[in-house]
C-alpha cells in the first residue's frame, strides 16, 4: 500500500515522451499512484505501448500523438481533450 502523500486518485497525469525513457517511468509511476494518465508523444506506437502497461494498473489511460515543439499542435492537444 503507497503512502497517502503520494496517492494521486481522481488526479489527471499528462505526461510528454511517454512512449520511452523517463517519460514511460513517470508515466508508469503516476498510474501506480492511481492517476488517470494522459500519453503524450511524436511516437504514438511507442506511447500505446506504454498504455498497455498502464491498462492493467486499473487507471484510465488515454495516449495521443504530439509533437510538443510545435505551438499549434499543443493548442491543438488542450483544446480537443
Amino acid at each position: 500500500m503507497s503512502h497517502p502523500l503520494f496517492d494521486l486518485s481522481g488526479r489527471v497525469a499528462m505526461v510528454s515522451g511517454a512512449a520511452n525513457g523517463m517519460g514511460r517511468q513517470m508515466a508508469i509511476g503516476f498510474a501506480e499512484a492511481g492517476a488517470d494518465v494522459v500519453l503524450v508523444d511524436i511516437n504514438l506506437p511507442g506511447a500505446e505501448l506504454t498504455a498497455g502497461e498502464i491498462e492493467p494498473l486499473g487507471g484510465r489511460v488515454l495516449a495521443i500523438a504530439c509533437d510538443v515543439s510545435d505551438t499549434e499542435q499543443i493548442r491543438n492537444l488542450y483544446s480537443n481533450y
